[in-house]
């Protein structure tokens, strides 16, 4: 029996097409993100939602009856989601309620209308056409994603993906409204095409791949709703060549451009090394100028991405330095990973990140190893085996992850070398490839990584991995975007109403990016008071989560505001104790040094803008002491503010830096931002005294590349 005549023998079409939705939409209430009236929820439900409508227009049931019975089908799923969000949840209803009328419903229309062009073309196969058809759309995407440097994806039947989860906050857009009053419109052309001049199928079939050619490649990047290489190029402006890249970035970037090549092609080398690979290769870096250009054009805010397939690298220039590298690990083992995408076996993400994180060792500026061995003793780890076991790697929390992935990857690559390494990426078969039971495999890092004499510290595995992954945390989509509503408010200086709005969403999330929202616009309105009651008050609640060393930071400072500096002095010497970072050690410092200057001292830096920080800085460089500390912030602030490198290198003369794990890392930052500027004369003075200086085992191959890469820059440069 063909696939028609079953469904003209269902009687009951859409009393099953409303009971699959239904248990679709009870199921959904069990799993995390989609059990919230929102963008998750309305997106998967398009998918079956299309399916129906179609259907409805094939089958051609014309009875009002149907009709008022297929309005209450397609409402239903939102009723139901609504009522489990009200008694189940605690994310209140919100605006994003919507996402069901500008995704799901128009999905359905979209299917209806696709039905009745089938069905005024076809007597026979018309579902298993549309079904063909459905398949047919959806593919239209993964075309943009293998062809286009996008990972941000507009489709006639899910409406809008972001193409990562890294970026918190999707809202409704008027691109997301106009695209889909645009896809209605042009489906509802085609079908008045066959009503008005009852066209034949092939001149239809014709004038349709017509109008879907110029869409897909025209008129899509036209109106913003795809991107090609074309307009990232011409945005970015600039074009910079080396021996192994093409980089296209900003004119106004302000890293130096002969820096920029050196840097991409050390790790280029570096990484081929590592891997020994034979053959070249030529890749293309984009670096954004910022995260909303970023956004704009590539479609994430947040994640740095390669496409291994199109040797193609996404950045920005806040982010690059700390991500270029293993950007170009990507593509690099794409030369050995698996077609089409030429990733790992599987697309095991595991192996995937795990390898790009073996080869960077680096994360937070500390050795991967040495990470992972602090969540160890501190109780944040996991089973291996898991992790590399399926989709896993999404489930944790995302730092955890990338670490345990990276530093078993790293193992295997130490202890078995670069062949097996590249060839358990490509089959995905540790047992197999390594001839041992993943279990000893397992026991043996483990093994590996407890020799190793890195000093564990409670405070440093809570600051990396006391946090909830996104699918645990409370309301995370509503979170996000009332938070960038309220920053924007903030950033108005509408201080009221940024107030209210982070209130809302704390007392909804709990979040501590709304808490710090409050308290910095408690500040901005000398509500000194009631800011430092808050912040105190909210202590215990984070006390075992990474945000407890910020808070403690908080609580510092709106204390020195209110003029408690003994207050003030007790937070410092607990996050001074604490130490969970150099970060926050020099902060502690910094502050410290501030309050012994005096309490307006103090105030004034809180309070003043960029350049007030520099020059209260700048006076202290006559306390050795704490001058280590001191100089990380100095360089920061350098690149923020109009003060010149010869401003910063007063500052620096004829200083002596007391030999300490602050001094090794000032040393370091120094090295690298006279780095950035192309002045690596001087980069080296400072990298190598940073080499010289370190005992920190955790920091140890973190200053030996940086002084490799400027030596490499400098041989480049003299030859």
């Amino acid at each position: 029996m063909s696939f028609d005549k079953l469904i003209k023998y269902l009687k009951n079409y859409f009393l099953i097409s409303i009971l699959i939705t239904i248990i679709l939409s009870i199921a959904l209430q069990f799993f995390p993100l989609v059990n919230v009236t929102g963008y998750e929820f309305s997106l998967v439900m398009t998918l079956p939602l299309f399916l129906i409508g179609g259907g409805y227009a094939i089958i051609k049931h014309k009875s009002s009856f149907d009709k008022i019975f297929l309005s209450i089908g397609l409402f239903l799923p939102l009723i139901i989601s609504i009522i489990s969000n009200v008694l189940f949840s605690i994310c209140p209803l919100s605006s994003d309620i919507f996402f069901y009328f500008i995704l799901s419903i128009p999905s359905f229309i979209i299917g209806l209308v696709s039905g009745k062009i089938i069905a005024g073309y076809f007597n026979r196969f018309n579902g298993l056409i549309l079904f063909f058809l459905f398949l047919f759309l959806l593919g239209m995407t993964f075309v943009e994603f293998c062809f286009r440097p996008q990972i941000y994806f507009y489709n006639p039947i899910f409406g809008y993906f972001p193409g990562t989860m890294f970026d918190e906050n999707i809202s409704i857009t008027i691109d997301l409204i106009l695209y889909r009053i645009l896809i209605i419109g042009i489906f509802f052309f085609c079908y008045y095409l066959i009503k008005k001049f009852n066209l034949s199928l092939i001149k239809f079939t014709f004038i349709t791949c017509l109008i879907l050619f110029l869409w897909m490649i025209h008129l899509k990047p036209l109106f913003g709703f795809g991107t090609n290489e074309k307009n990232i190029k011409s945005e970015l402006g600039q074009e910079i060549k080396t021996e192994h890249f093409s980089i296209y970035t900003d004119p106004g970037i302000t890293y130096d451009t002969v820096a920029l090549k050196f840097l991409h092609e050390f790790y280029y080398q570096e990484i081929k090394n590592k891997l020994q690979i034979k053959d070249d290769i030529k890749i293309t870096s984009f670096i954004f100028k910022n995260r909303v250009q970023k956004k704009k054009l590539f479609g994430s805010e947040n994640a740095d991405v390669a496409k291994p397939w199109l040797k193609q690298i996404y950045l920005d220039e806040n982010s690059f330095t700390h991500s270029l590298k293993h950007e170009i690990v990507h593509i690099l083992a794409g030369t050995f990973g698996n077609y089409p995408f030429k990733v790992a076996k599987n697309l095991n993400p595991a192996l995937i990140e795990g390898v790009a994180m073996a080869i960077e060792n680096n994360f937070d500026e500390l050795d991967i190893d040495f990470i992972a061995a602090t969540a160890l003793k501190n109780n944040y780890g996991m089973e291996i085996k898991k992790l590399f076991s399926g989709y896993n790697f999404f489930g944790n929390l995302s730092s955890a992850s990338y670490v345990f992935s990276g530093s078993f990857m790293k193992y295997l690559l130490n202890t078995f070398g670069a062949e097996k390494f590249k060839q358990v990426y490509k089959n995905g078969d540790f047992e197999e490839v390594y001839a041992k039971p993943f279990n000893e495999l397992q026991n043996n890092y483990l093994d590996y990584i407890s020799v190793k004499n890195f000093k564990s510290d409670k405070d440093i595995a809570q600051l990396y991995f006391g946090r909830q992954p996104l699918i645990k945390r409370t309301c995370p989509r509503l979170t996000a975007r009332l938070e960038t509503d309220a920053w924007q408010y903030f950033i108005q200086k509408e201080f009221q109403a940024a107030l209210e709005l982070f209130i809302y969403v704390h007392q909804s999330s709990g979040s501590y990016s709304s808490l710090n929202g409050i308290l910095l616009t408690k500040i901005q309105i000398e509500e000194f008071g009631s800011a430092l009651e808050l912040a105190e008050e909210k202590l215990n609640a984070f006390s075992n989560t990474s945000y407890f060393y910020n808070l403690n930071l908080r609580c510092a400072d709106i204390a020195i505001l209110t003029s408690d500096s003994s207050k003030s002095k007790h937070y410092i010497k607990q996050l001074r104790k604490s130490q969970p970072s150099i970060y926050y050690y020099n902060e502690s410092v910094i502050r410290n040094t501030l309050l012994n200057k005096g309490m307006k001292t103090y105030q004034s830096y809180l309070l003043g803008d960029n350049v007030v920080k520099y020059e209260l800085l700048e006076k202290l460089k006559k306390d050795s002491t704490n001058l280590s500390s001191i100089i990380p912030k100095l360089v920061e602030l350098t690149r923020l503010t109009q003060k010149t490198v010869a401003d910063l290198e007063v500052i620096l003369h004829n200083k002596y830096f007391t030999k300490s794990d602050e001094t090794v890392y000032a040393y370091y930052k120094l090295a690298e931002f006279f780095f950035s500027l192309g002045l690596f004369d001087k980069a080296r003075i400072y990298s190598d005294l940073a080499l010289l200086l370190n005992e920190r085992l955790e920091f140890v191959n973190i200053v030996e590349e940086q002084n490799k890469l400027i030596n490499y820059s400098r041989n480049r440069i003299t030859n």
